[in-house]
């Protein structure tokens, strides 16, 4: 059977990558907000700072983080009060502040390392990198790429420190930003006692802010094997790092050697073997074909003249294989015609090495022109960035570069924007295309877009039908005339395939970057909404999203919010919360409330109130009960694989209660992660079940012989709760906060019926938690941890 959840899950799982590969940026981003915050208390800083760290709430609540989730969530509503007051925090509250910013730290440490599957040893190994680097980052994301690569990577912001640990554990390779220069000579010095000792010498590496020569020349002098320049692609950058990392193992480099004289062709072999290069003779120039095909060398050494064939005519042969276009051929001659070598060179080859041969010259020219090769490879290696069918960038490329622009731009700076197309494909007289004219449609807008960008512009198809635009232009109105200038065109062009005529509808929508904004996904929801307002309004022009419009509040129409929250569920920006609670009876189990959050255009958290009524209204709450639940299993399936058992409350609807496919749905998701029901706690509110008491009793039981326990909310302890309790037999109840200010006989009474009945007592959620009597605290089975009470 076809797993349904693959291309949801897909998609989940390439923003998951996205976001992992940025995380590190995003809590320097972070750090440095706060730095600058408790430099200098500002309440605009505080506010930025604040939604900062709510998004990453939300991202990594969203992606199944729960280490970071928590922390960050702590970090949330302790900041949240200075939000909302205005006020500044004491010298207590601010170092609370900074030992909470410090374990969020932490806690990427952790989720880092347990996705690149590394585990950091508590001492230094002799395959270490030391990384002298800057406070002001030059590489965001380098240190973690190159963790991900099972390197293991130590910085250093003082050369004095890593001399030091230099004298205790010597690494493989150093890592040095330029602007620790001036404390070169101490480090060559090190390297020259290294030498001395007869100890191996690290190899240097330099990464630099800029393109000045004379820094590469104090680099070069310095004995550097590698430096690199601005703009970084991590990735590479990464790869190229770990390359130089990796042990040699046995004879790194292979070469043919092509020589009809087997004297000369051993002679060059030997000298070869010493230096550790592994060789293959031909003595039948004929056979080259096959001996290239099996043997597959970085290098031919080919004599020039043979007899049936010579080396100008077997290069031409070589030069016609695709799979050797790019292989260093160098002639054995003792020609000293200039005419002749460079008829050799313009068939293909690339140096000459004079007979009688030199070793020393032949060792040098052979390791050049393999290591000169395999750095050609590594530049043009391909990358997997375009569409097949449009010819412009994926979702996946465009989704990383936008989220690496938000990284690193001044959000002050005006100019980025994202133009966001949904196209409306019609044909000529009624109707809509089908596929494979809609593709065909597709692949010429694609290169209509195309044509009307520049360069350093970004397109991407979104999906089936919107294609989404990244520029940056010097001022807004810029923007909107490039908006304009391809919605126009493509409105008022006639396309035809197959013979029909098609109308193309473009609803344009375009979001500019501004202080309110930290990710792709942020910009892409609001030029999305500026579109969906394009077309429901009708009108034939291009919508700019305004920061200065009011978010979605009472007054918000229920089709706006129903719109936001369908779109929210499809492209799976809705934030989700963990919150920790702590089982007083000692289980095993770590025990989260799993709830979600709907943030408007400004980022303002949309009351759930609101979302409920309007769920009821339009028939959401089945796609939304759908959606967290099969979060919360994929939440559950990634914690089983780490041996961390644990639990989630999630809430369900009556209307998922109401839904005959939905027992069947539930059954489906566990068989495809192989997991049983244990862990999983669904709450359903006791008033909304009463309506159908019988419907709910059957369900319920469902659940309970899949494994899965049910709380039942707002339970309030009188007569009939009891009878329904009774009746439909949950495993836990959520107590009403009525009952928070009960007297003591009454908090007996209700708890005595409650654990005679072996149904497990769970506190409502509280702001104060000294407003609850020790009594319940008591009696509880699951209460909120400390610092969500707080």
């Amino acid at each position: 059977m076809q797993d349904s959840r693959q291309p949801q899950t897909s998609k989940t799982e390439e923003l998951k990558q996205i976001f992992l590969g940025h995380l590190p940026e995003r809590l320097a981003a972070i750090d440095k907000s706060w730095q600058a915050l408790d430099a200098h208390w500002d309440p605009i800083l505080c506010a930025r700072l604040y939604h900062q760290i709510q998004d990453l709430t939300g991202a990594s609540g969203r992606f199944g983080l729960l280490e970071i989730s928590q922390e960050v969530f702590s970090l949330e509503t302790e900041l949240g009060q200075f939000v909302d007051s205005g006020l500044r925090p004491n010298e207590t509250e601010l170092a609370e502040l900074d030992q909470q910013m410090a374990r969020l730290q932490q806690a990427l440490s952790t989720v880092c390392a347990r996705h690149f599957n590394l585990a950091i040893p508590s001492q230094p190994t002799d395959e270490a990198i030391y990384y002298l680097r800057h406070t002001e980052e030059i590489a965001p994301g380098l240190v973690a790429a190159l963790e991900a690569k099972k390197c293991i990577v130590l910085t250093y912001s003082r050369a004095d420190d890593l001399l030091a640990e230099m004298e205790k554990r010597v690494p493989q390779l150093l890592l040095i930003d330029t602007v620790h220069l001036p404390a070169l000579k101490s480090i060559t010095d090190a390297f020259e006692q290294l030498k001395k000792q007869q100890k191996p010498v690290p190899k240097l590496l330099f990464l630099s802010r800029a393109k000045e020569l004379e820094l590469r020349l104090q680099a070069m002098r310095a004995g550097a094997e590698g430096y690199f320049v601005p703009p970084y692609d991590i990735s590479e950058l990464a790869d190229r790092i770990h390359t130089m990392t990796e042990p040699d193992e046995g004879p790194s480099y292979r070469v043919l050697i092509v020589e009809d004289d087997p004297a000369q062709a051993d002679f060059a072999s030997a000298v070869l073997r010493k230096s550790g290069i592994d060789s293959l003779i031909v003595t039948e120039p004929l056979k080259i074909l096959e001996a290239l095909d099996q043997y597959r060398p970085d290098l031919i050494l080919m004599d020039l003249y043979m007899p049936d064939a010579d080396g100008i005519e077997l290069t031409s042969i070589i030069r016609e294989q695709p799979q050797f276009i790019g292989t260093p051929i160098v002639f054995l001659s003792g020609e000293q015609n200039t005419e002749k070598q460079l008829d050799a060179l313009s068939v293909g080859g690339d140096d000459f090495i004079a007979k009688p041969i030199r070793p020393r010259f032949l060792i040098t020219t052979v390791i050049n022109r393999i290591q000169r090769s395999r750095m050609l490879q590594q530049t043009q290696k391909p990358v997997n960035s375009r569409d097949p069918l449009t010819g412009l960038s994926t979702r996946r490329h465009f989704y990383e570069h936008l989220d690496s622009l938000l990284l690193k731009s001044d959000p002050s700076s005006a100019g980025l924007g994202v133009i966001y197309l949904e196209l409306d494909i019609r044909r000529r007289g009624g109707g809509s295309a089908n596929g494979q004219d809609a593709d065909d449609l597709l692949r010429q807008i694609g290169s209509m877009v195309s044509g009307s960008i520049e360069p350093q512009d970004i397109a991407a198809r979104y999906d089936e039908r919107t294609i989404v635009v990244l520029a940056q232009r010097p001022h807004i109105n810029n923007l909107n005339a490039l908006a304009e200038q391809i919605r126009e065109q493509i409105a008022s062009h006639r396309f035809v395939i197959g013979g029909r005529e098609h109308r193309i509808i473009p609803n344009v929508g375009l979001c500019q970057l501004d202080d309110s904004l930290f990710t792709a996904s942020e910009m892409l929801s609001r030029s999305a909404n500026a579109a969906s307002s394009a077309r429901a309004t009708g009108i034939n022009q291009v919508v700019q999203f305004s920061v200065k419009e009011e978010p979605l509040d009472e007054d918000s129409s229920d089709e706006a919010l129903f719109s936001h929250i369908s779109h929210s569920l499809e492209e799976n920006s809705i934030q989700l919360l963990f919150l920790p609670y702590s089982d007083t009876q000692g289980g095993n189990l770590e025990f989260h409330e799993l709830i979600p959050r709907l943030m408007g255009s400004h980022g303002e958290s949309i009351p759930t109130a609101r979302i409920n009524l309007v769920a009821q209204r339009t028939g959401l709450f089945q796609k939304i009960d759908r959606w967290l639940l099969e979060h919360a299993l994929s939440v559950l399936d990634q914690r089983r694989q780490q041996g961390r058992p644990t639990a989630l409350i999630i809430h369900q609807s009556m209307e998922s209660v109401q839904d005959t496919s939905n027992l069947s749905w539930i059954r489906e998701q566990l068989r495809l992660r192989q997991l049983v029901g244990t862990g999983i706690f669904i709450e359903f509110d006791l008033a909304d079940l009463a309506a159908n008491l019988k419907q709910a009793k059957s369900y319920i039981r469902s659940l309970q012989e899949m494994g899965i326990n049910v709380i039942l909310s707002r339970f309030i302890g009188n007569e009939t709760a009891f009878k329904v309790l009774g009746f439909l037999k949950p495993d836990c109840v959520r107590l009403s906060k009525r009952l928070v200010k009960a007297k003591q006989d009454k908090i007996d009474a209700i708890t005595g019926q409650l654990q005679k009945r072996q149904i497990k007592i769970i506190l409502p959620r509280i702001d104060n938690p000294s407003r609850i009597p020790k009594t319940w605290e008591q009696h509880a089975d699951l209460v909120q941890s400390d610092f969500f009470s707080a």
